[in-house]
């Protein structure tokens, strides 16, 4: 297997589809060959057990710091199950990232991937937005793609 392709170093098993090769390998590579940042870890607002990092990625700080795999919801979304009390809640990595370290003083309600890449869950890569901004900006990259 090509090194750009070996994704098992981030997300054991998460499946990327075909058409997501290219763009998931390029945001690997980022996380890969960073060196000017360090990755941060951060509690996970209402839930103590578990941390989310800058580079989206969530870890179980009971269970020795255990890396949490992610699954895809089958909209290209990752998503982890966080335990609390002893039921299991589901939460979107994006929104765990942002609600750790993206201040949100206006109260927006929406994440958007600035990259519109829906699994890219790194810090940079997310920004607060409103409904109406999140669906303008799906849809008129949408319609840039398809006019290409």
């Amino acid at each position: 297997m090509p090194k750009h392709l070996n994704l098992s170093f981030i997300y054991s098993d998460v499946a990327i589809p075909r058409e997501r090769l290219n763009t998931t390998a390029v945001f690997c590579n980022k996380i890969a060959n960073r060196e000017s940042s360090m990755e941060t870890w951060k509690s996970v607002k209402d839930n103590d057990n578990y941390q989310v990092s800058n580079y989206g990625r969530v870890r179980n700080v009971i269970r020795s710091s255990r890396i949490l795999t992610p699954s895809n919801n089958g909209n290209g979304y990752l998503r982890v199950d966080l335990y609390r009390d002893g039921t299991r809640q589901k939460h979107f990595v994006h929104r765990l990232v942002a609600k750790a370290f993206l201040p949100n003083a206006k109260e927006l309600p929406e994440v958007n991937h600035i990259d519109h890449t829906r699994s890219n869950n790194l810090l940079e890569n997310l920004e607060w937005v409103t409904s109406s901004e999140n669906n303008y900006k799906k849809y008129s990259h949408k319609r840039n793609n398809t006019t290409q």
